[in-house]
């Protein structure tokens, strides 16, 4: 494993405890602020505390005092503060003015840790995992693990420098069973998460994974290669592990092959060879596949244009909760003079498309609002959808936002608000946010509206995050 692993000692450098996110400068005013930042902490402050503990701790403005530090860090983490929770856990880690004591550092570490604090979870992991202050229990330091390797770290957060080395420590536990179910499948997918990384310890597990003709690893190792691609031989490696998985029935190997060859990428562009790797995942009811069939036939790609057919695999994949698919069989139910069904089942899979938060689904479930096709006309939740659309910043909603508050059309009439969102293209991106914000507020009255808000848009923003598109 690289030096920066996580199965050496913990987040926190022992002559570095924490140092607050916004530091305190050494200027003409630095007594004032110092005495002001005391007598907010005696006042009971504990943030104010923990600040001041920090100070001492590191001999910033006072003379280094690690007593006076966690006299200051205890008050404030007996108070509930996360940061001084985590920081008077340290101190009993490295034994700093108070005697080392693991089995209280862990007590520490896990109260900070319940509040989520990355770096107690972080050092909760390692010490369950090497039994230091508790009893060796791989579960428990997975779980922590996890939670880390699953939350949105921001890059200013400490814990981010690690992330690759907690995701590699998750492959090495599915690889082995340590604490969590063996799952060779589950143990390529951090291997990999870990090597986009740079952390090169994982790339090496996952090399080695490959030569045991596990198809998962194959993939994994592949889609890396391709994705990282620094040289024509690692593309020529990542179609070679690519096209191994695919023969082995891995849908989403064979998937990608498919796009290749529908795209030239990496290969002579070839419609007949994408249709076939395609048709293979679709045959094990992949719906990314089945929905990728479906637009074949639709724009009459390598073969003849078949509306009919495109509609048979756009169903397939729609009914398996492929908002891709559901969006485009409502629009060619609604749209294709040859379709037999009315427009109450084409509204049904545009609703099901937007609810899942796609914002041209969004827009068109809007119109059918606003026209009362295949709905009960509605106006106002017409304007709804197509704020949820104006809400991921799709120019085409925020103008037609403007055009429903300048002509009142189910909303209150607001030529300021019809204004704002006239404006498109990136110039009217920010100016229109505050103006987003507020109508967030309004349709959240609406406890349905609320839900859908609330819920399916986040989903689909973080699916758009991790790349689950099925584009």
């Amino acid at each position: 494993m690289n030096a920066k692993s996580a199965t050496s000692h913990p987040a926190t450098n022992e002559d570095d405890l924490y140092r607050p996110s916004t530091a305190v400068t050494a200027s003409q005013q630095a007594q004032t602020e110092f005495d002001t930042l005391r007598r907010a902490a005696e006042k009971g402050d504990a943030e104010a505390q923990t600040y001041l503990g920090t100070l001492y701790a590191n001999g910033l403005m006072v003379p280094q005092d690690h007593a006076e530090a966690v006299q200051w860090y205890r008050l404030a983490a007996e108070q509930g503060d996360s940061v001084a929770q985590f920081c008077l856990g340290a101190m009993y880690d490295f034994g700093r003015c108070v005697g080392q004591d693991q089995h209280e550092a862990v007590r520490w570490y896990r109260l900070a840790a319940d509040q989520g604090h990355t770096g107690a979870q972080f050092n909760l992991g390692v010490m369950y995992a090497n039994g230091v202050g508790v009893t060796q229990d791989y579960a428990e330091a997975a779980k922590w693990y996890r939670s880390i390797a699953e939350a949105v770290i921001d890059s200013t957060d400490p814990i981010s420098g690690f992330v690759d080395c907690i995701q590699y420590e998750l492959g090495r536990f599915h690889a082995n069973g340590y604490g969590v179910p063996k799952d060779d499948s589950e143990a390529c997918g951090w291997y990999r998460l870990a090597a986009e990384q740079g952390n090169a310890t994982a790339l090496v597990r996952l090399r080695k994974a490959t030569a045991k003709a596990d198809p998962e690893a194959q993939f994994s190792l592949g889609e890396l290669l391709d994705r990282r691609c620094s040289s024509a031989n690692e593309k020529k490696e990542a179609f070679l592990w690519l096209s191994l998985a695919a023969y082995q029935g891995h849908t989403k190997a064979q998937n990608l092959l498919a796009l290749k060859h529908a795209c030239g990428d990496g290969v002579d562009q070839d419609h007949a060879e994408a249709l076939r790797w395609y048709r293979q995942a679709a045959d094990q009811g992949d719906s990314t596949a089945q929905y990728c069939i479906g637009r074949i036939y639709a724009k009459g790609e390598g073969v003849e244009k078949d509306m009919d057919e495109a509609q048979r695999w756009y169903r397939l994949a729609a009914e398996q909760g492929n908002a891709f698919a559901q969006q485009e069989l409502g629009s060619i139910l609604l749209n294709d003079e040859k379709a037999t069904v009315n427009d109450e089942e084409a509204a049904r899979w545009i609703n099901l498309a937007a609810e899942q938060g796609r914002p041209a689904a969004q827009i068109a479930l809007a119109q059918l609002f606003a026209e009362g096709r295949g709905v009960p006309k509605n106006e106002s939740k017409a304007a709804f959808w197509l704020y949820l659309a104006a809400r991921q910043r799709v120019d085409v909603a925020k103008s037609k936002l403007g055009r429903v508050y300048g002509e009142g059309m189910g909303v209150a009439p607001d030529h300021a608000l019809a204004s704002a969102f006239s404006v498109q293209g990136s110039s009217g991106l920010d100016s229109t946010e505050k103006q987003l914000d507020a109508l967030e507020r309004e349709f959240r009255r609406d406890e349905r509206l609320r839900a859908i808000v609330l819920g399916r848009t986040i989903q689909a923003v973080l699916c758009e995050r991790r790349g689950q598109s099925n584009r």
